[in-house]
């Protein structure tokens, strides 16, 4: 799933895709990543949220 505070990545090698985590993820938390570049402003980054995802992100970093 989708969060702007993620705790995995997808790591791409040639045709092979690898899920990592970014940091420590607890027991029952939901692994997500972010489909947009996180260092970017809050107002772009959640239109291209919009535009190419189709939902509005509120995430805590939202």
């Amino acid at each position: 799933n989708h969060s702007c505070d993620p705790n995995a990545a997808i790591i791409f090698d040639g045709d092979t895709a690898t899920l990592r985590s970014i940091r420590a993820i607890d027991a029952g938390e939901e692994i997500c990543q972010s489909y947009v570049e996180i260092a970017e402003e809050l107002g772009p980054r959640q239109a291209e949220i919009r535009e190419r995802y189709f939902f509005q992100c509120d995430c805590p970093t939202c």
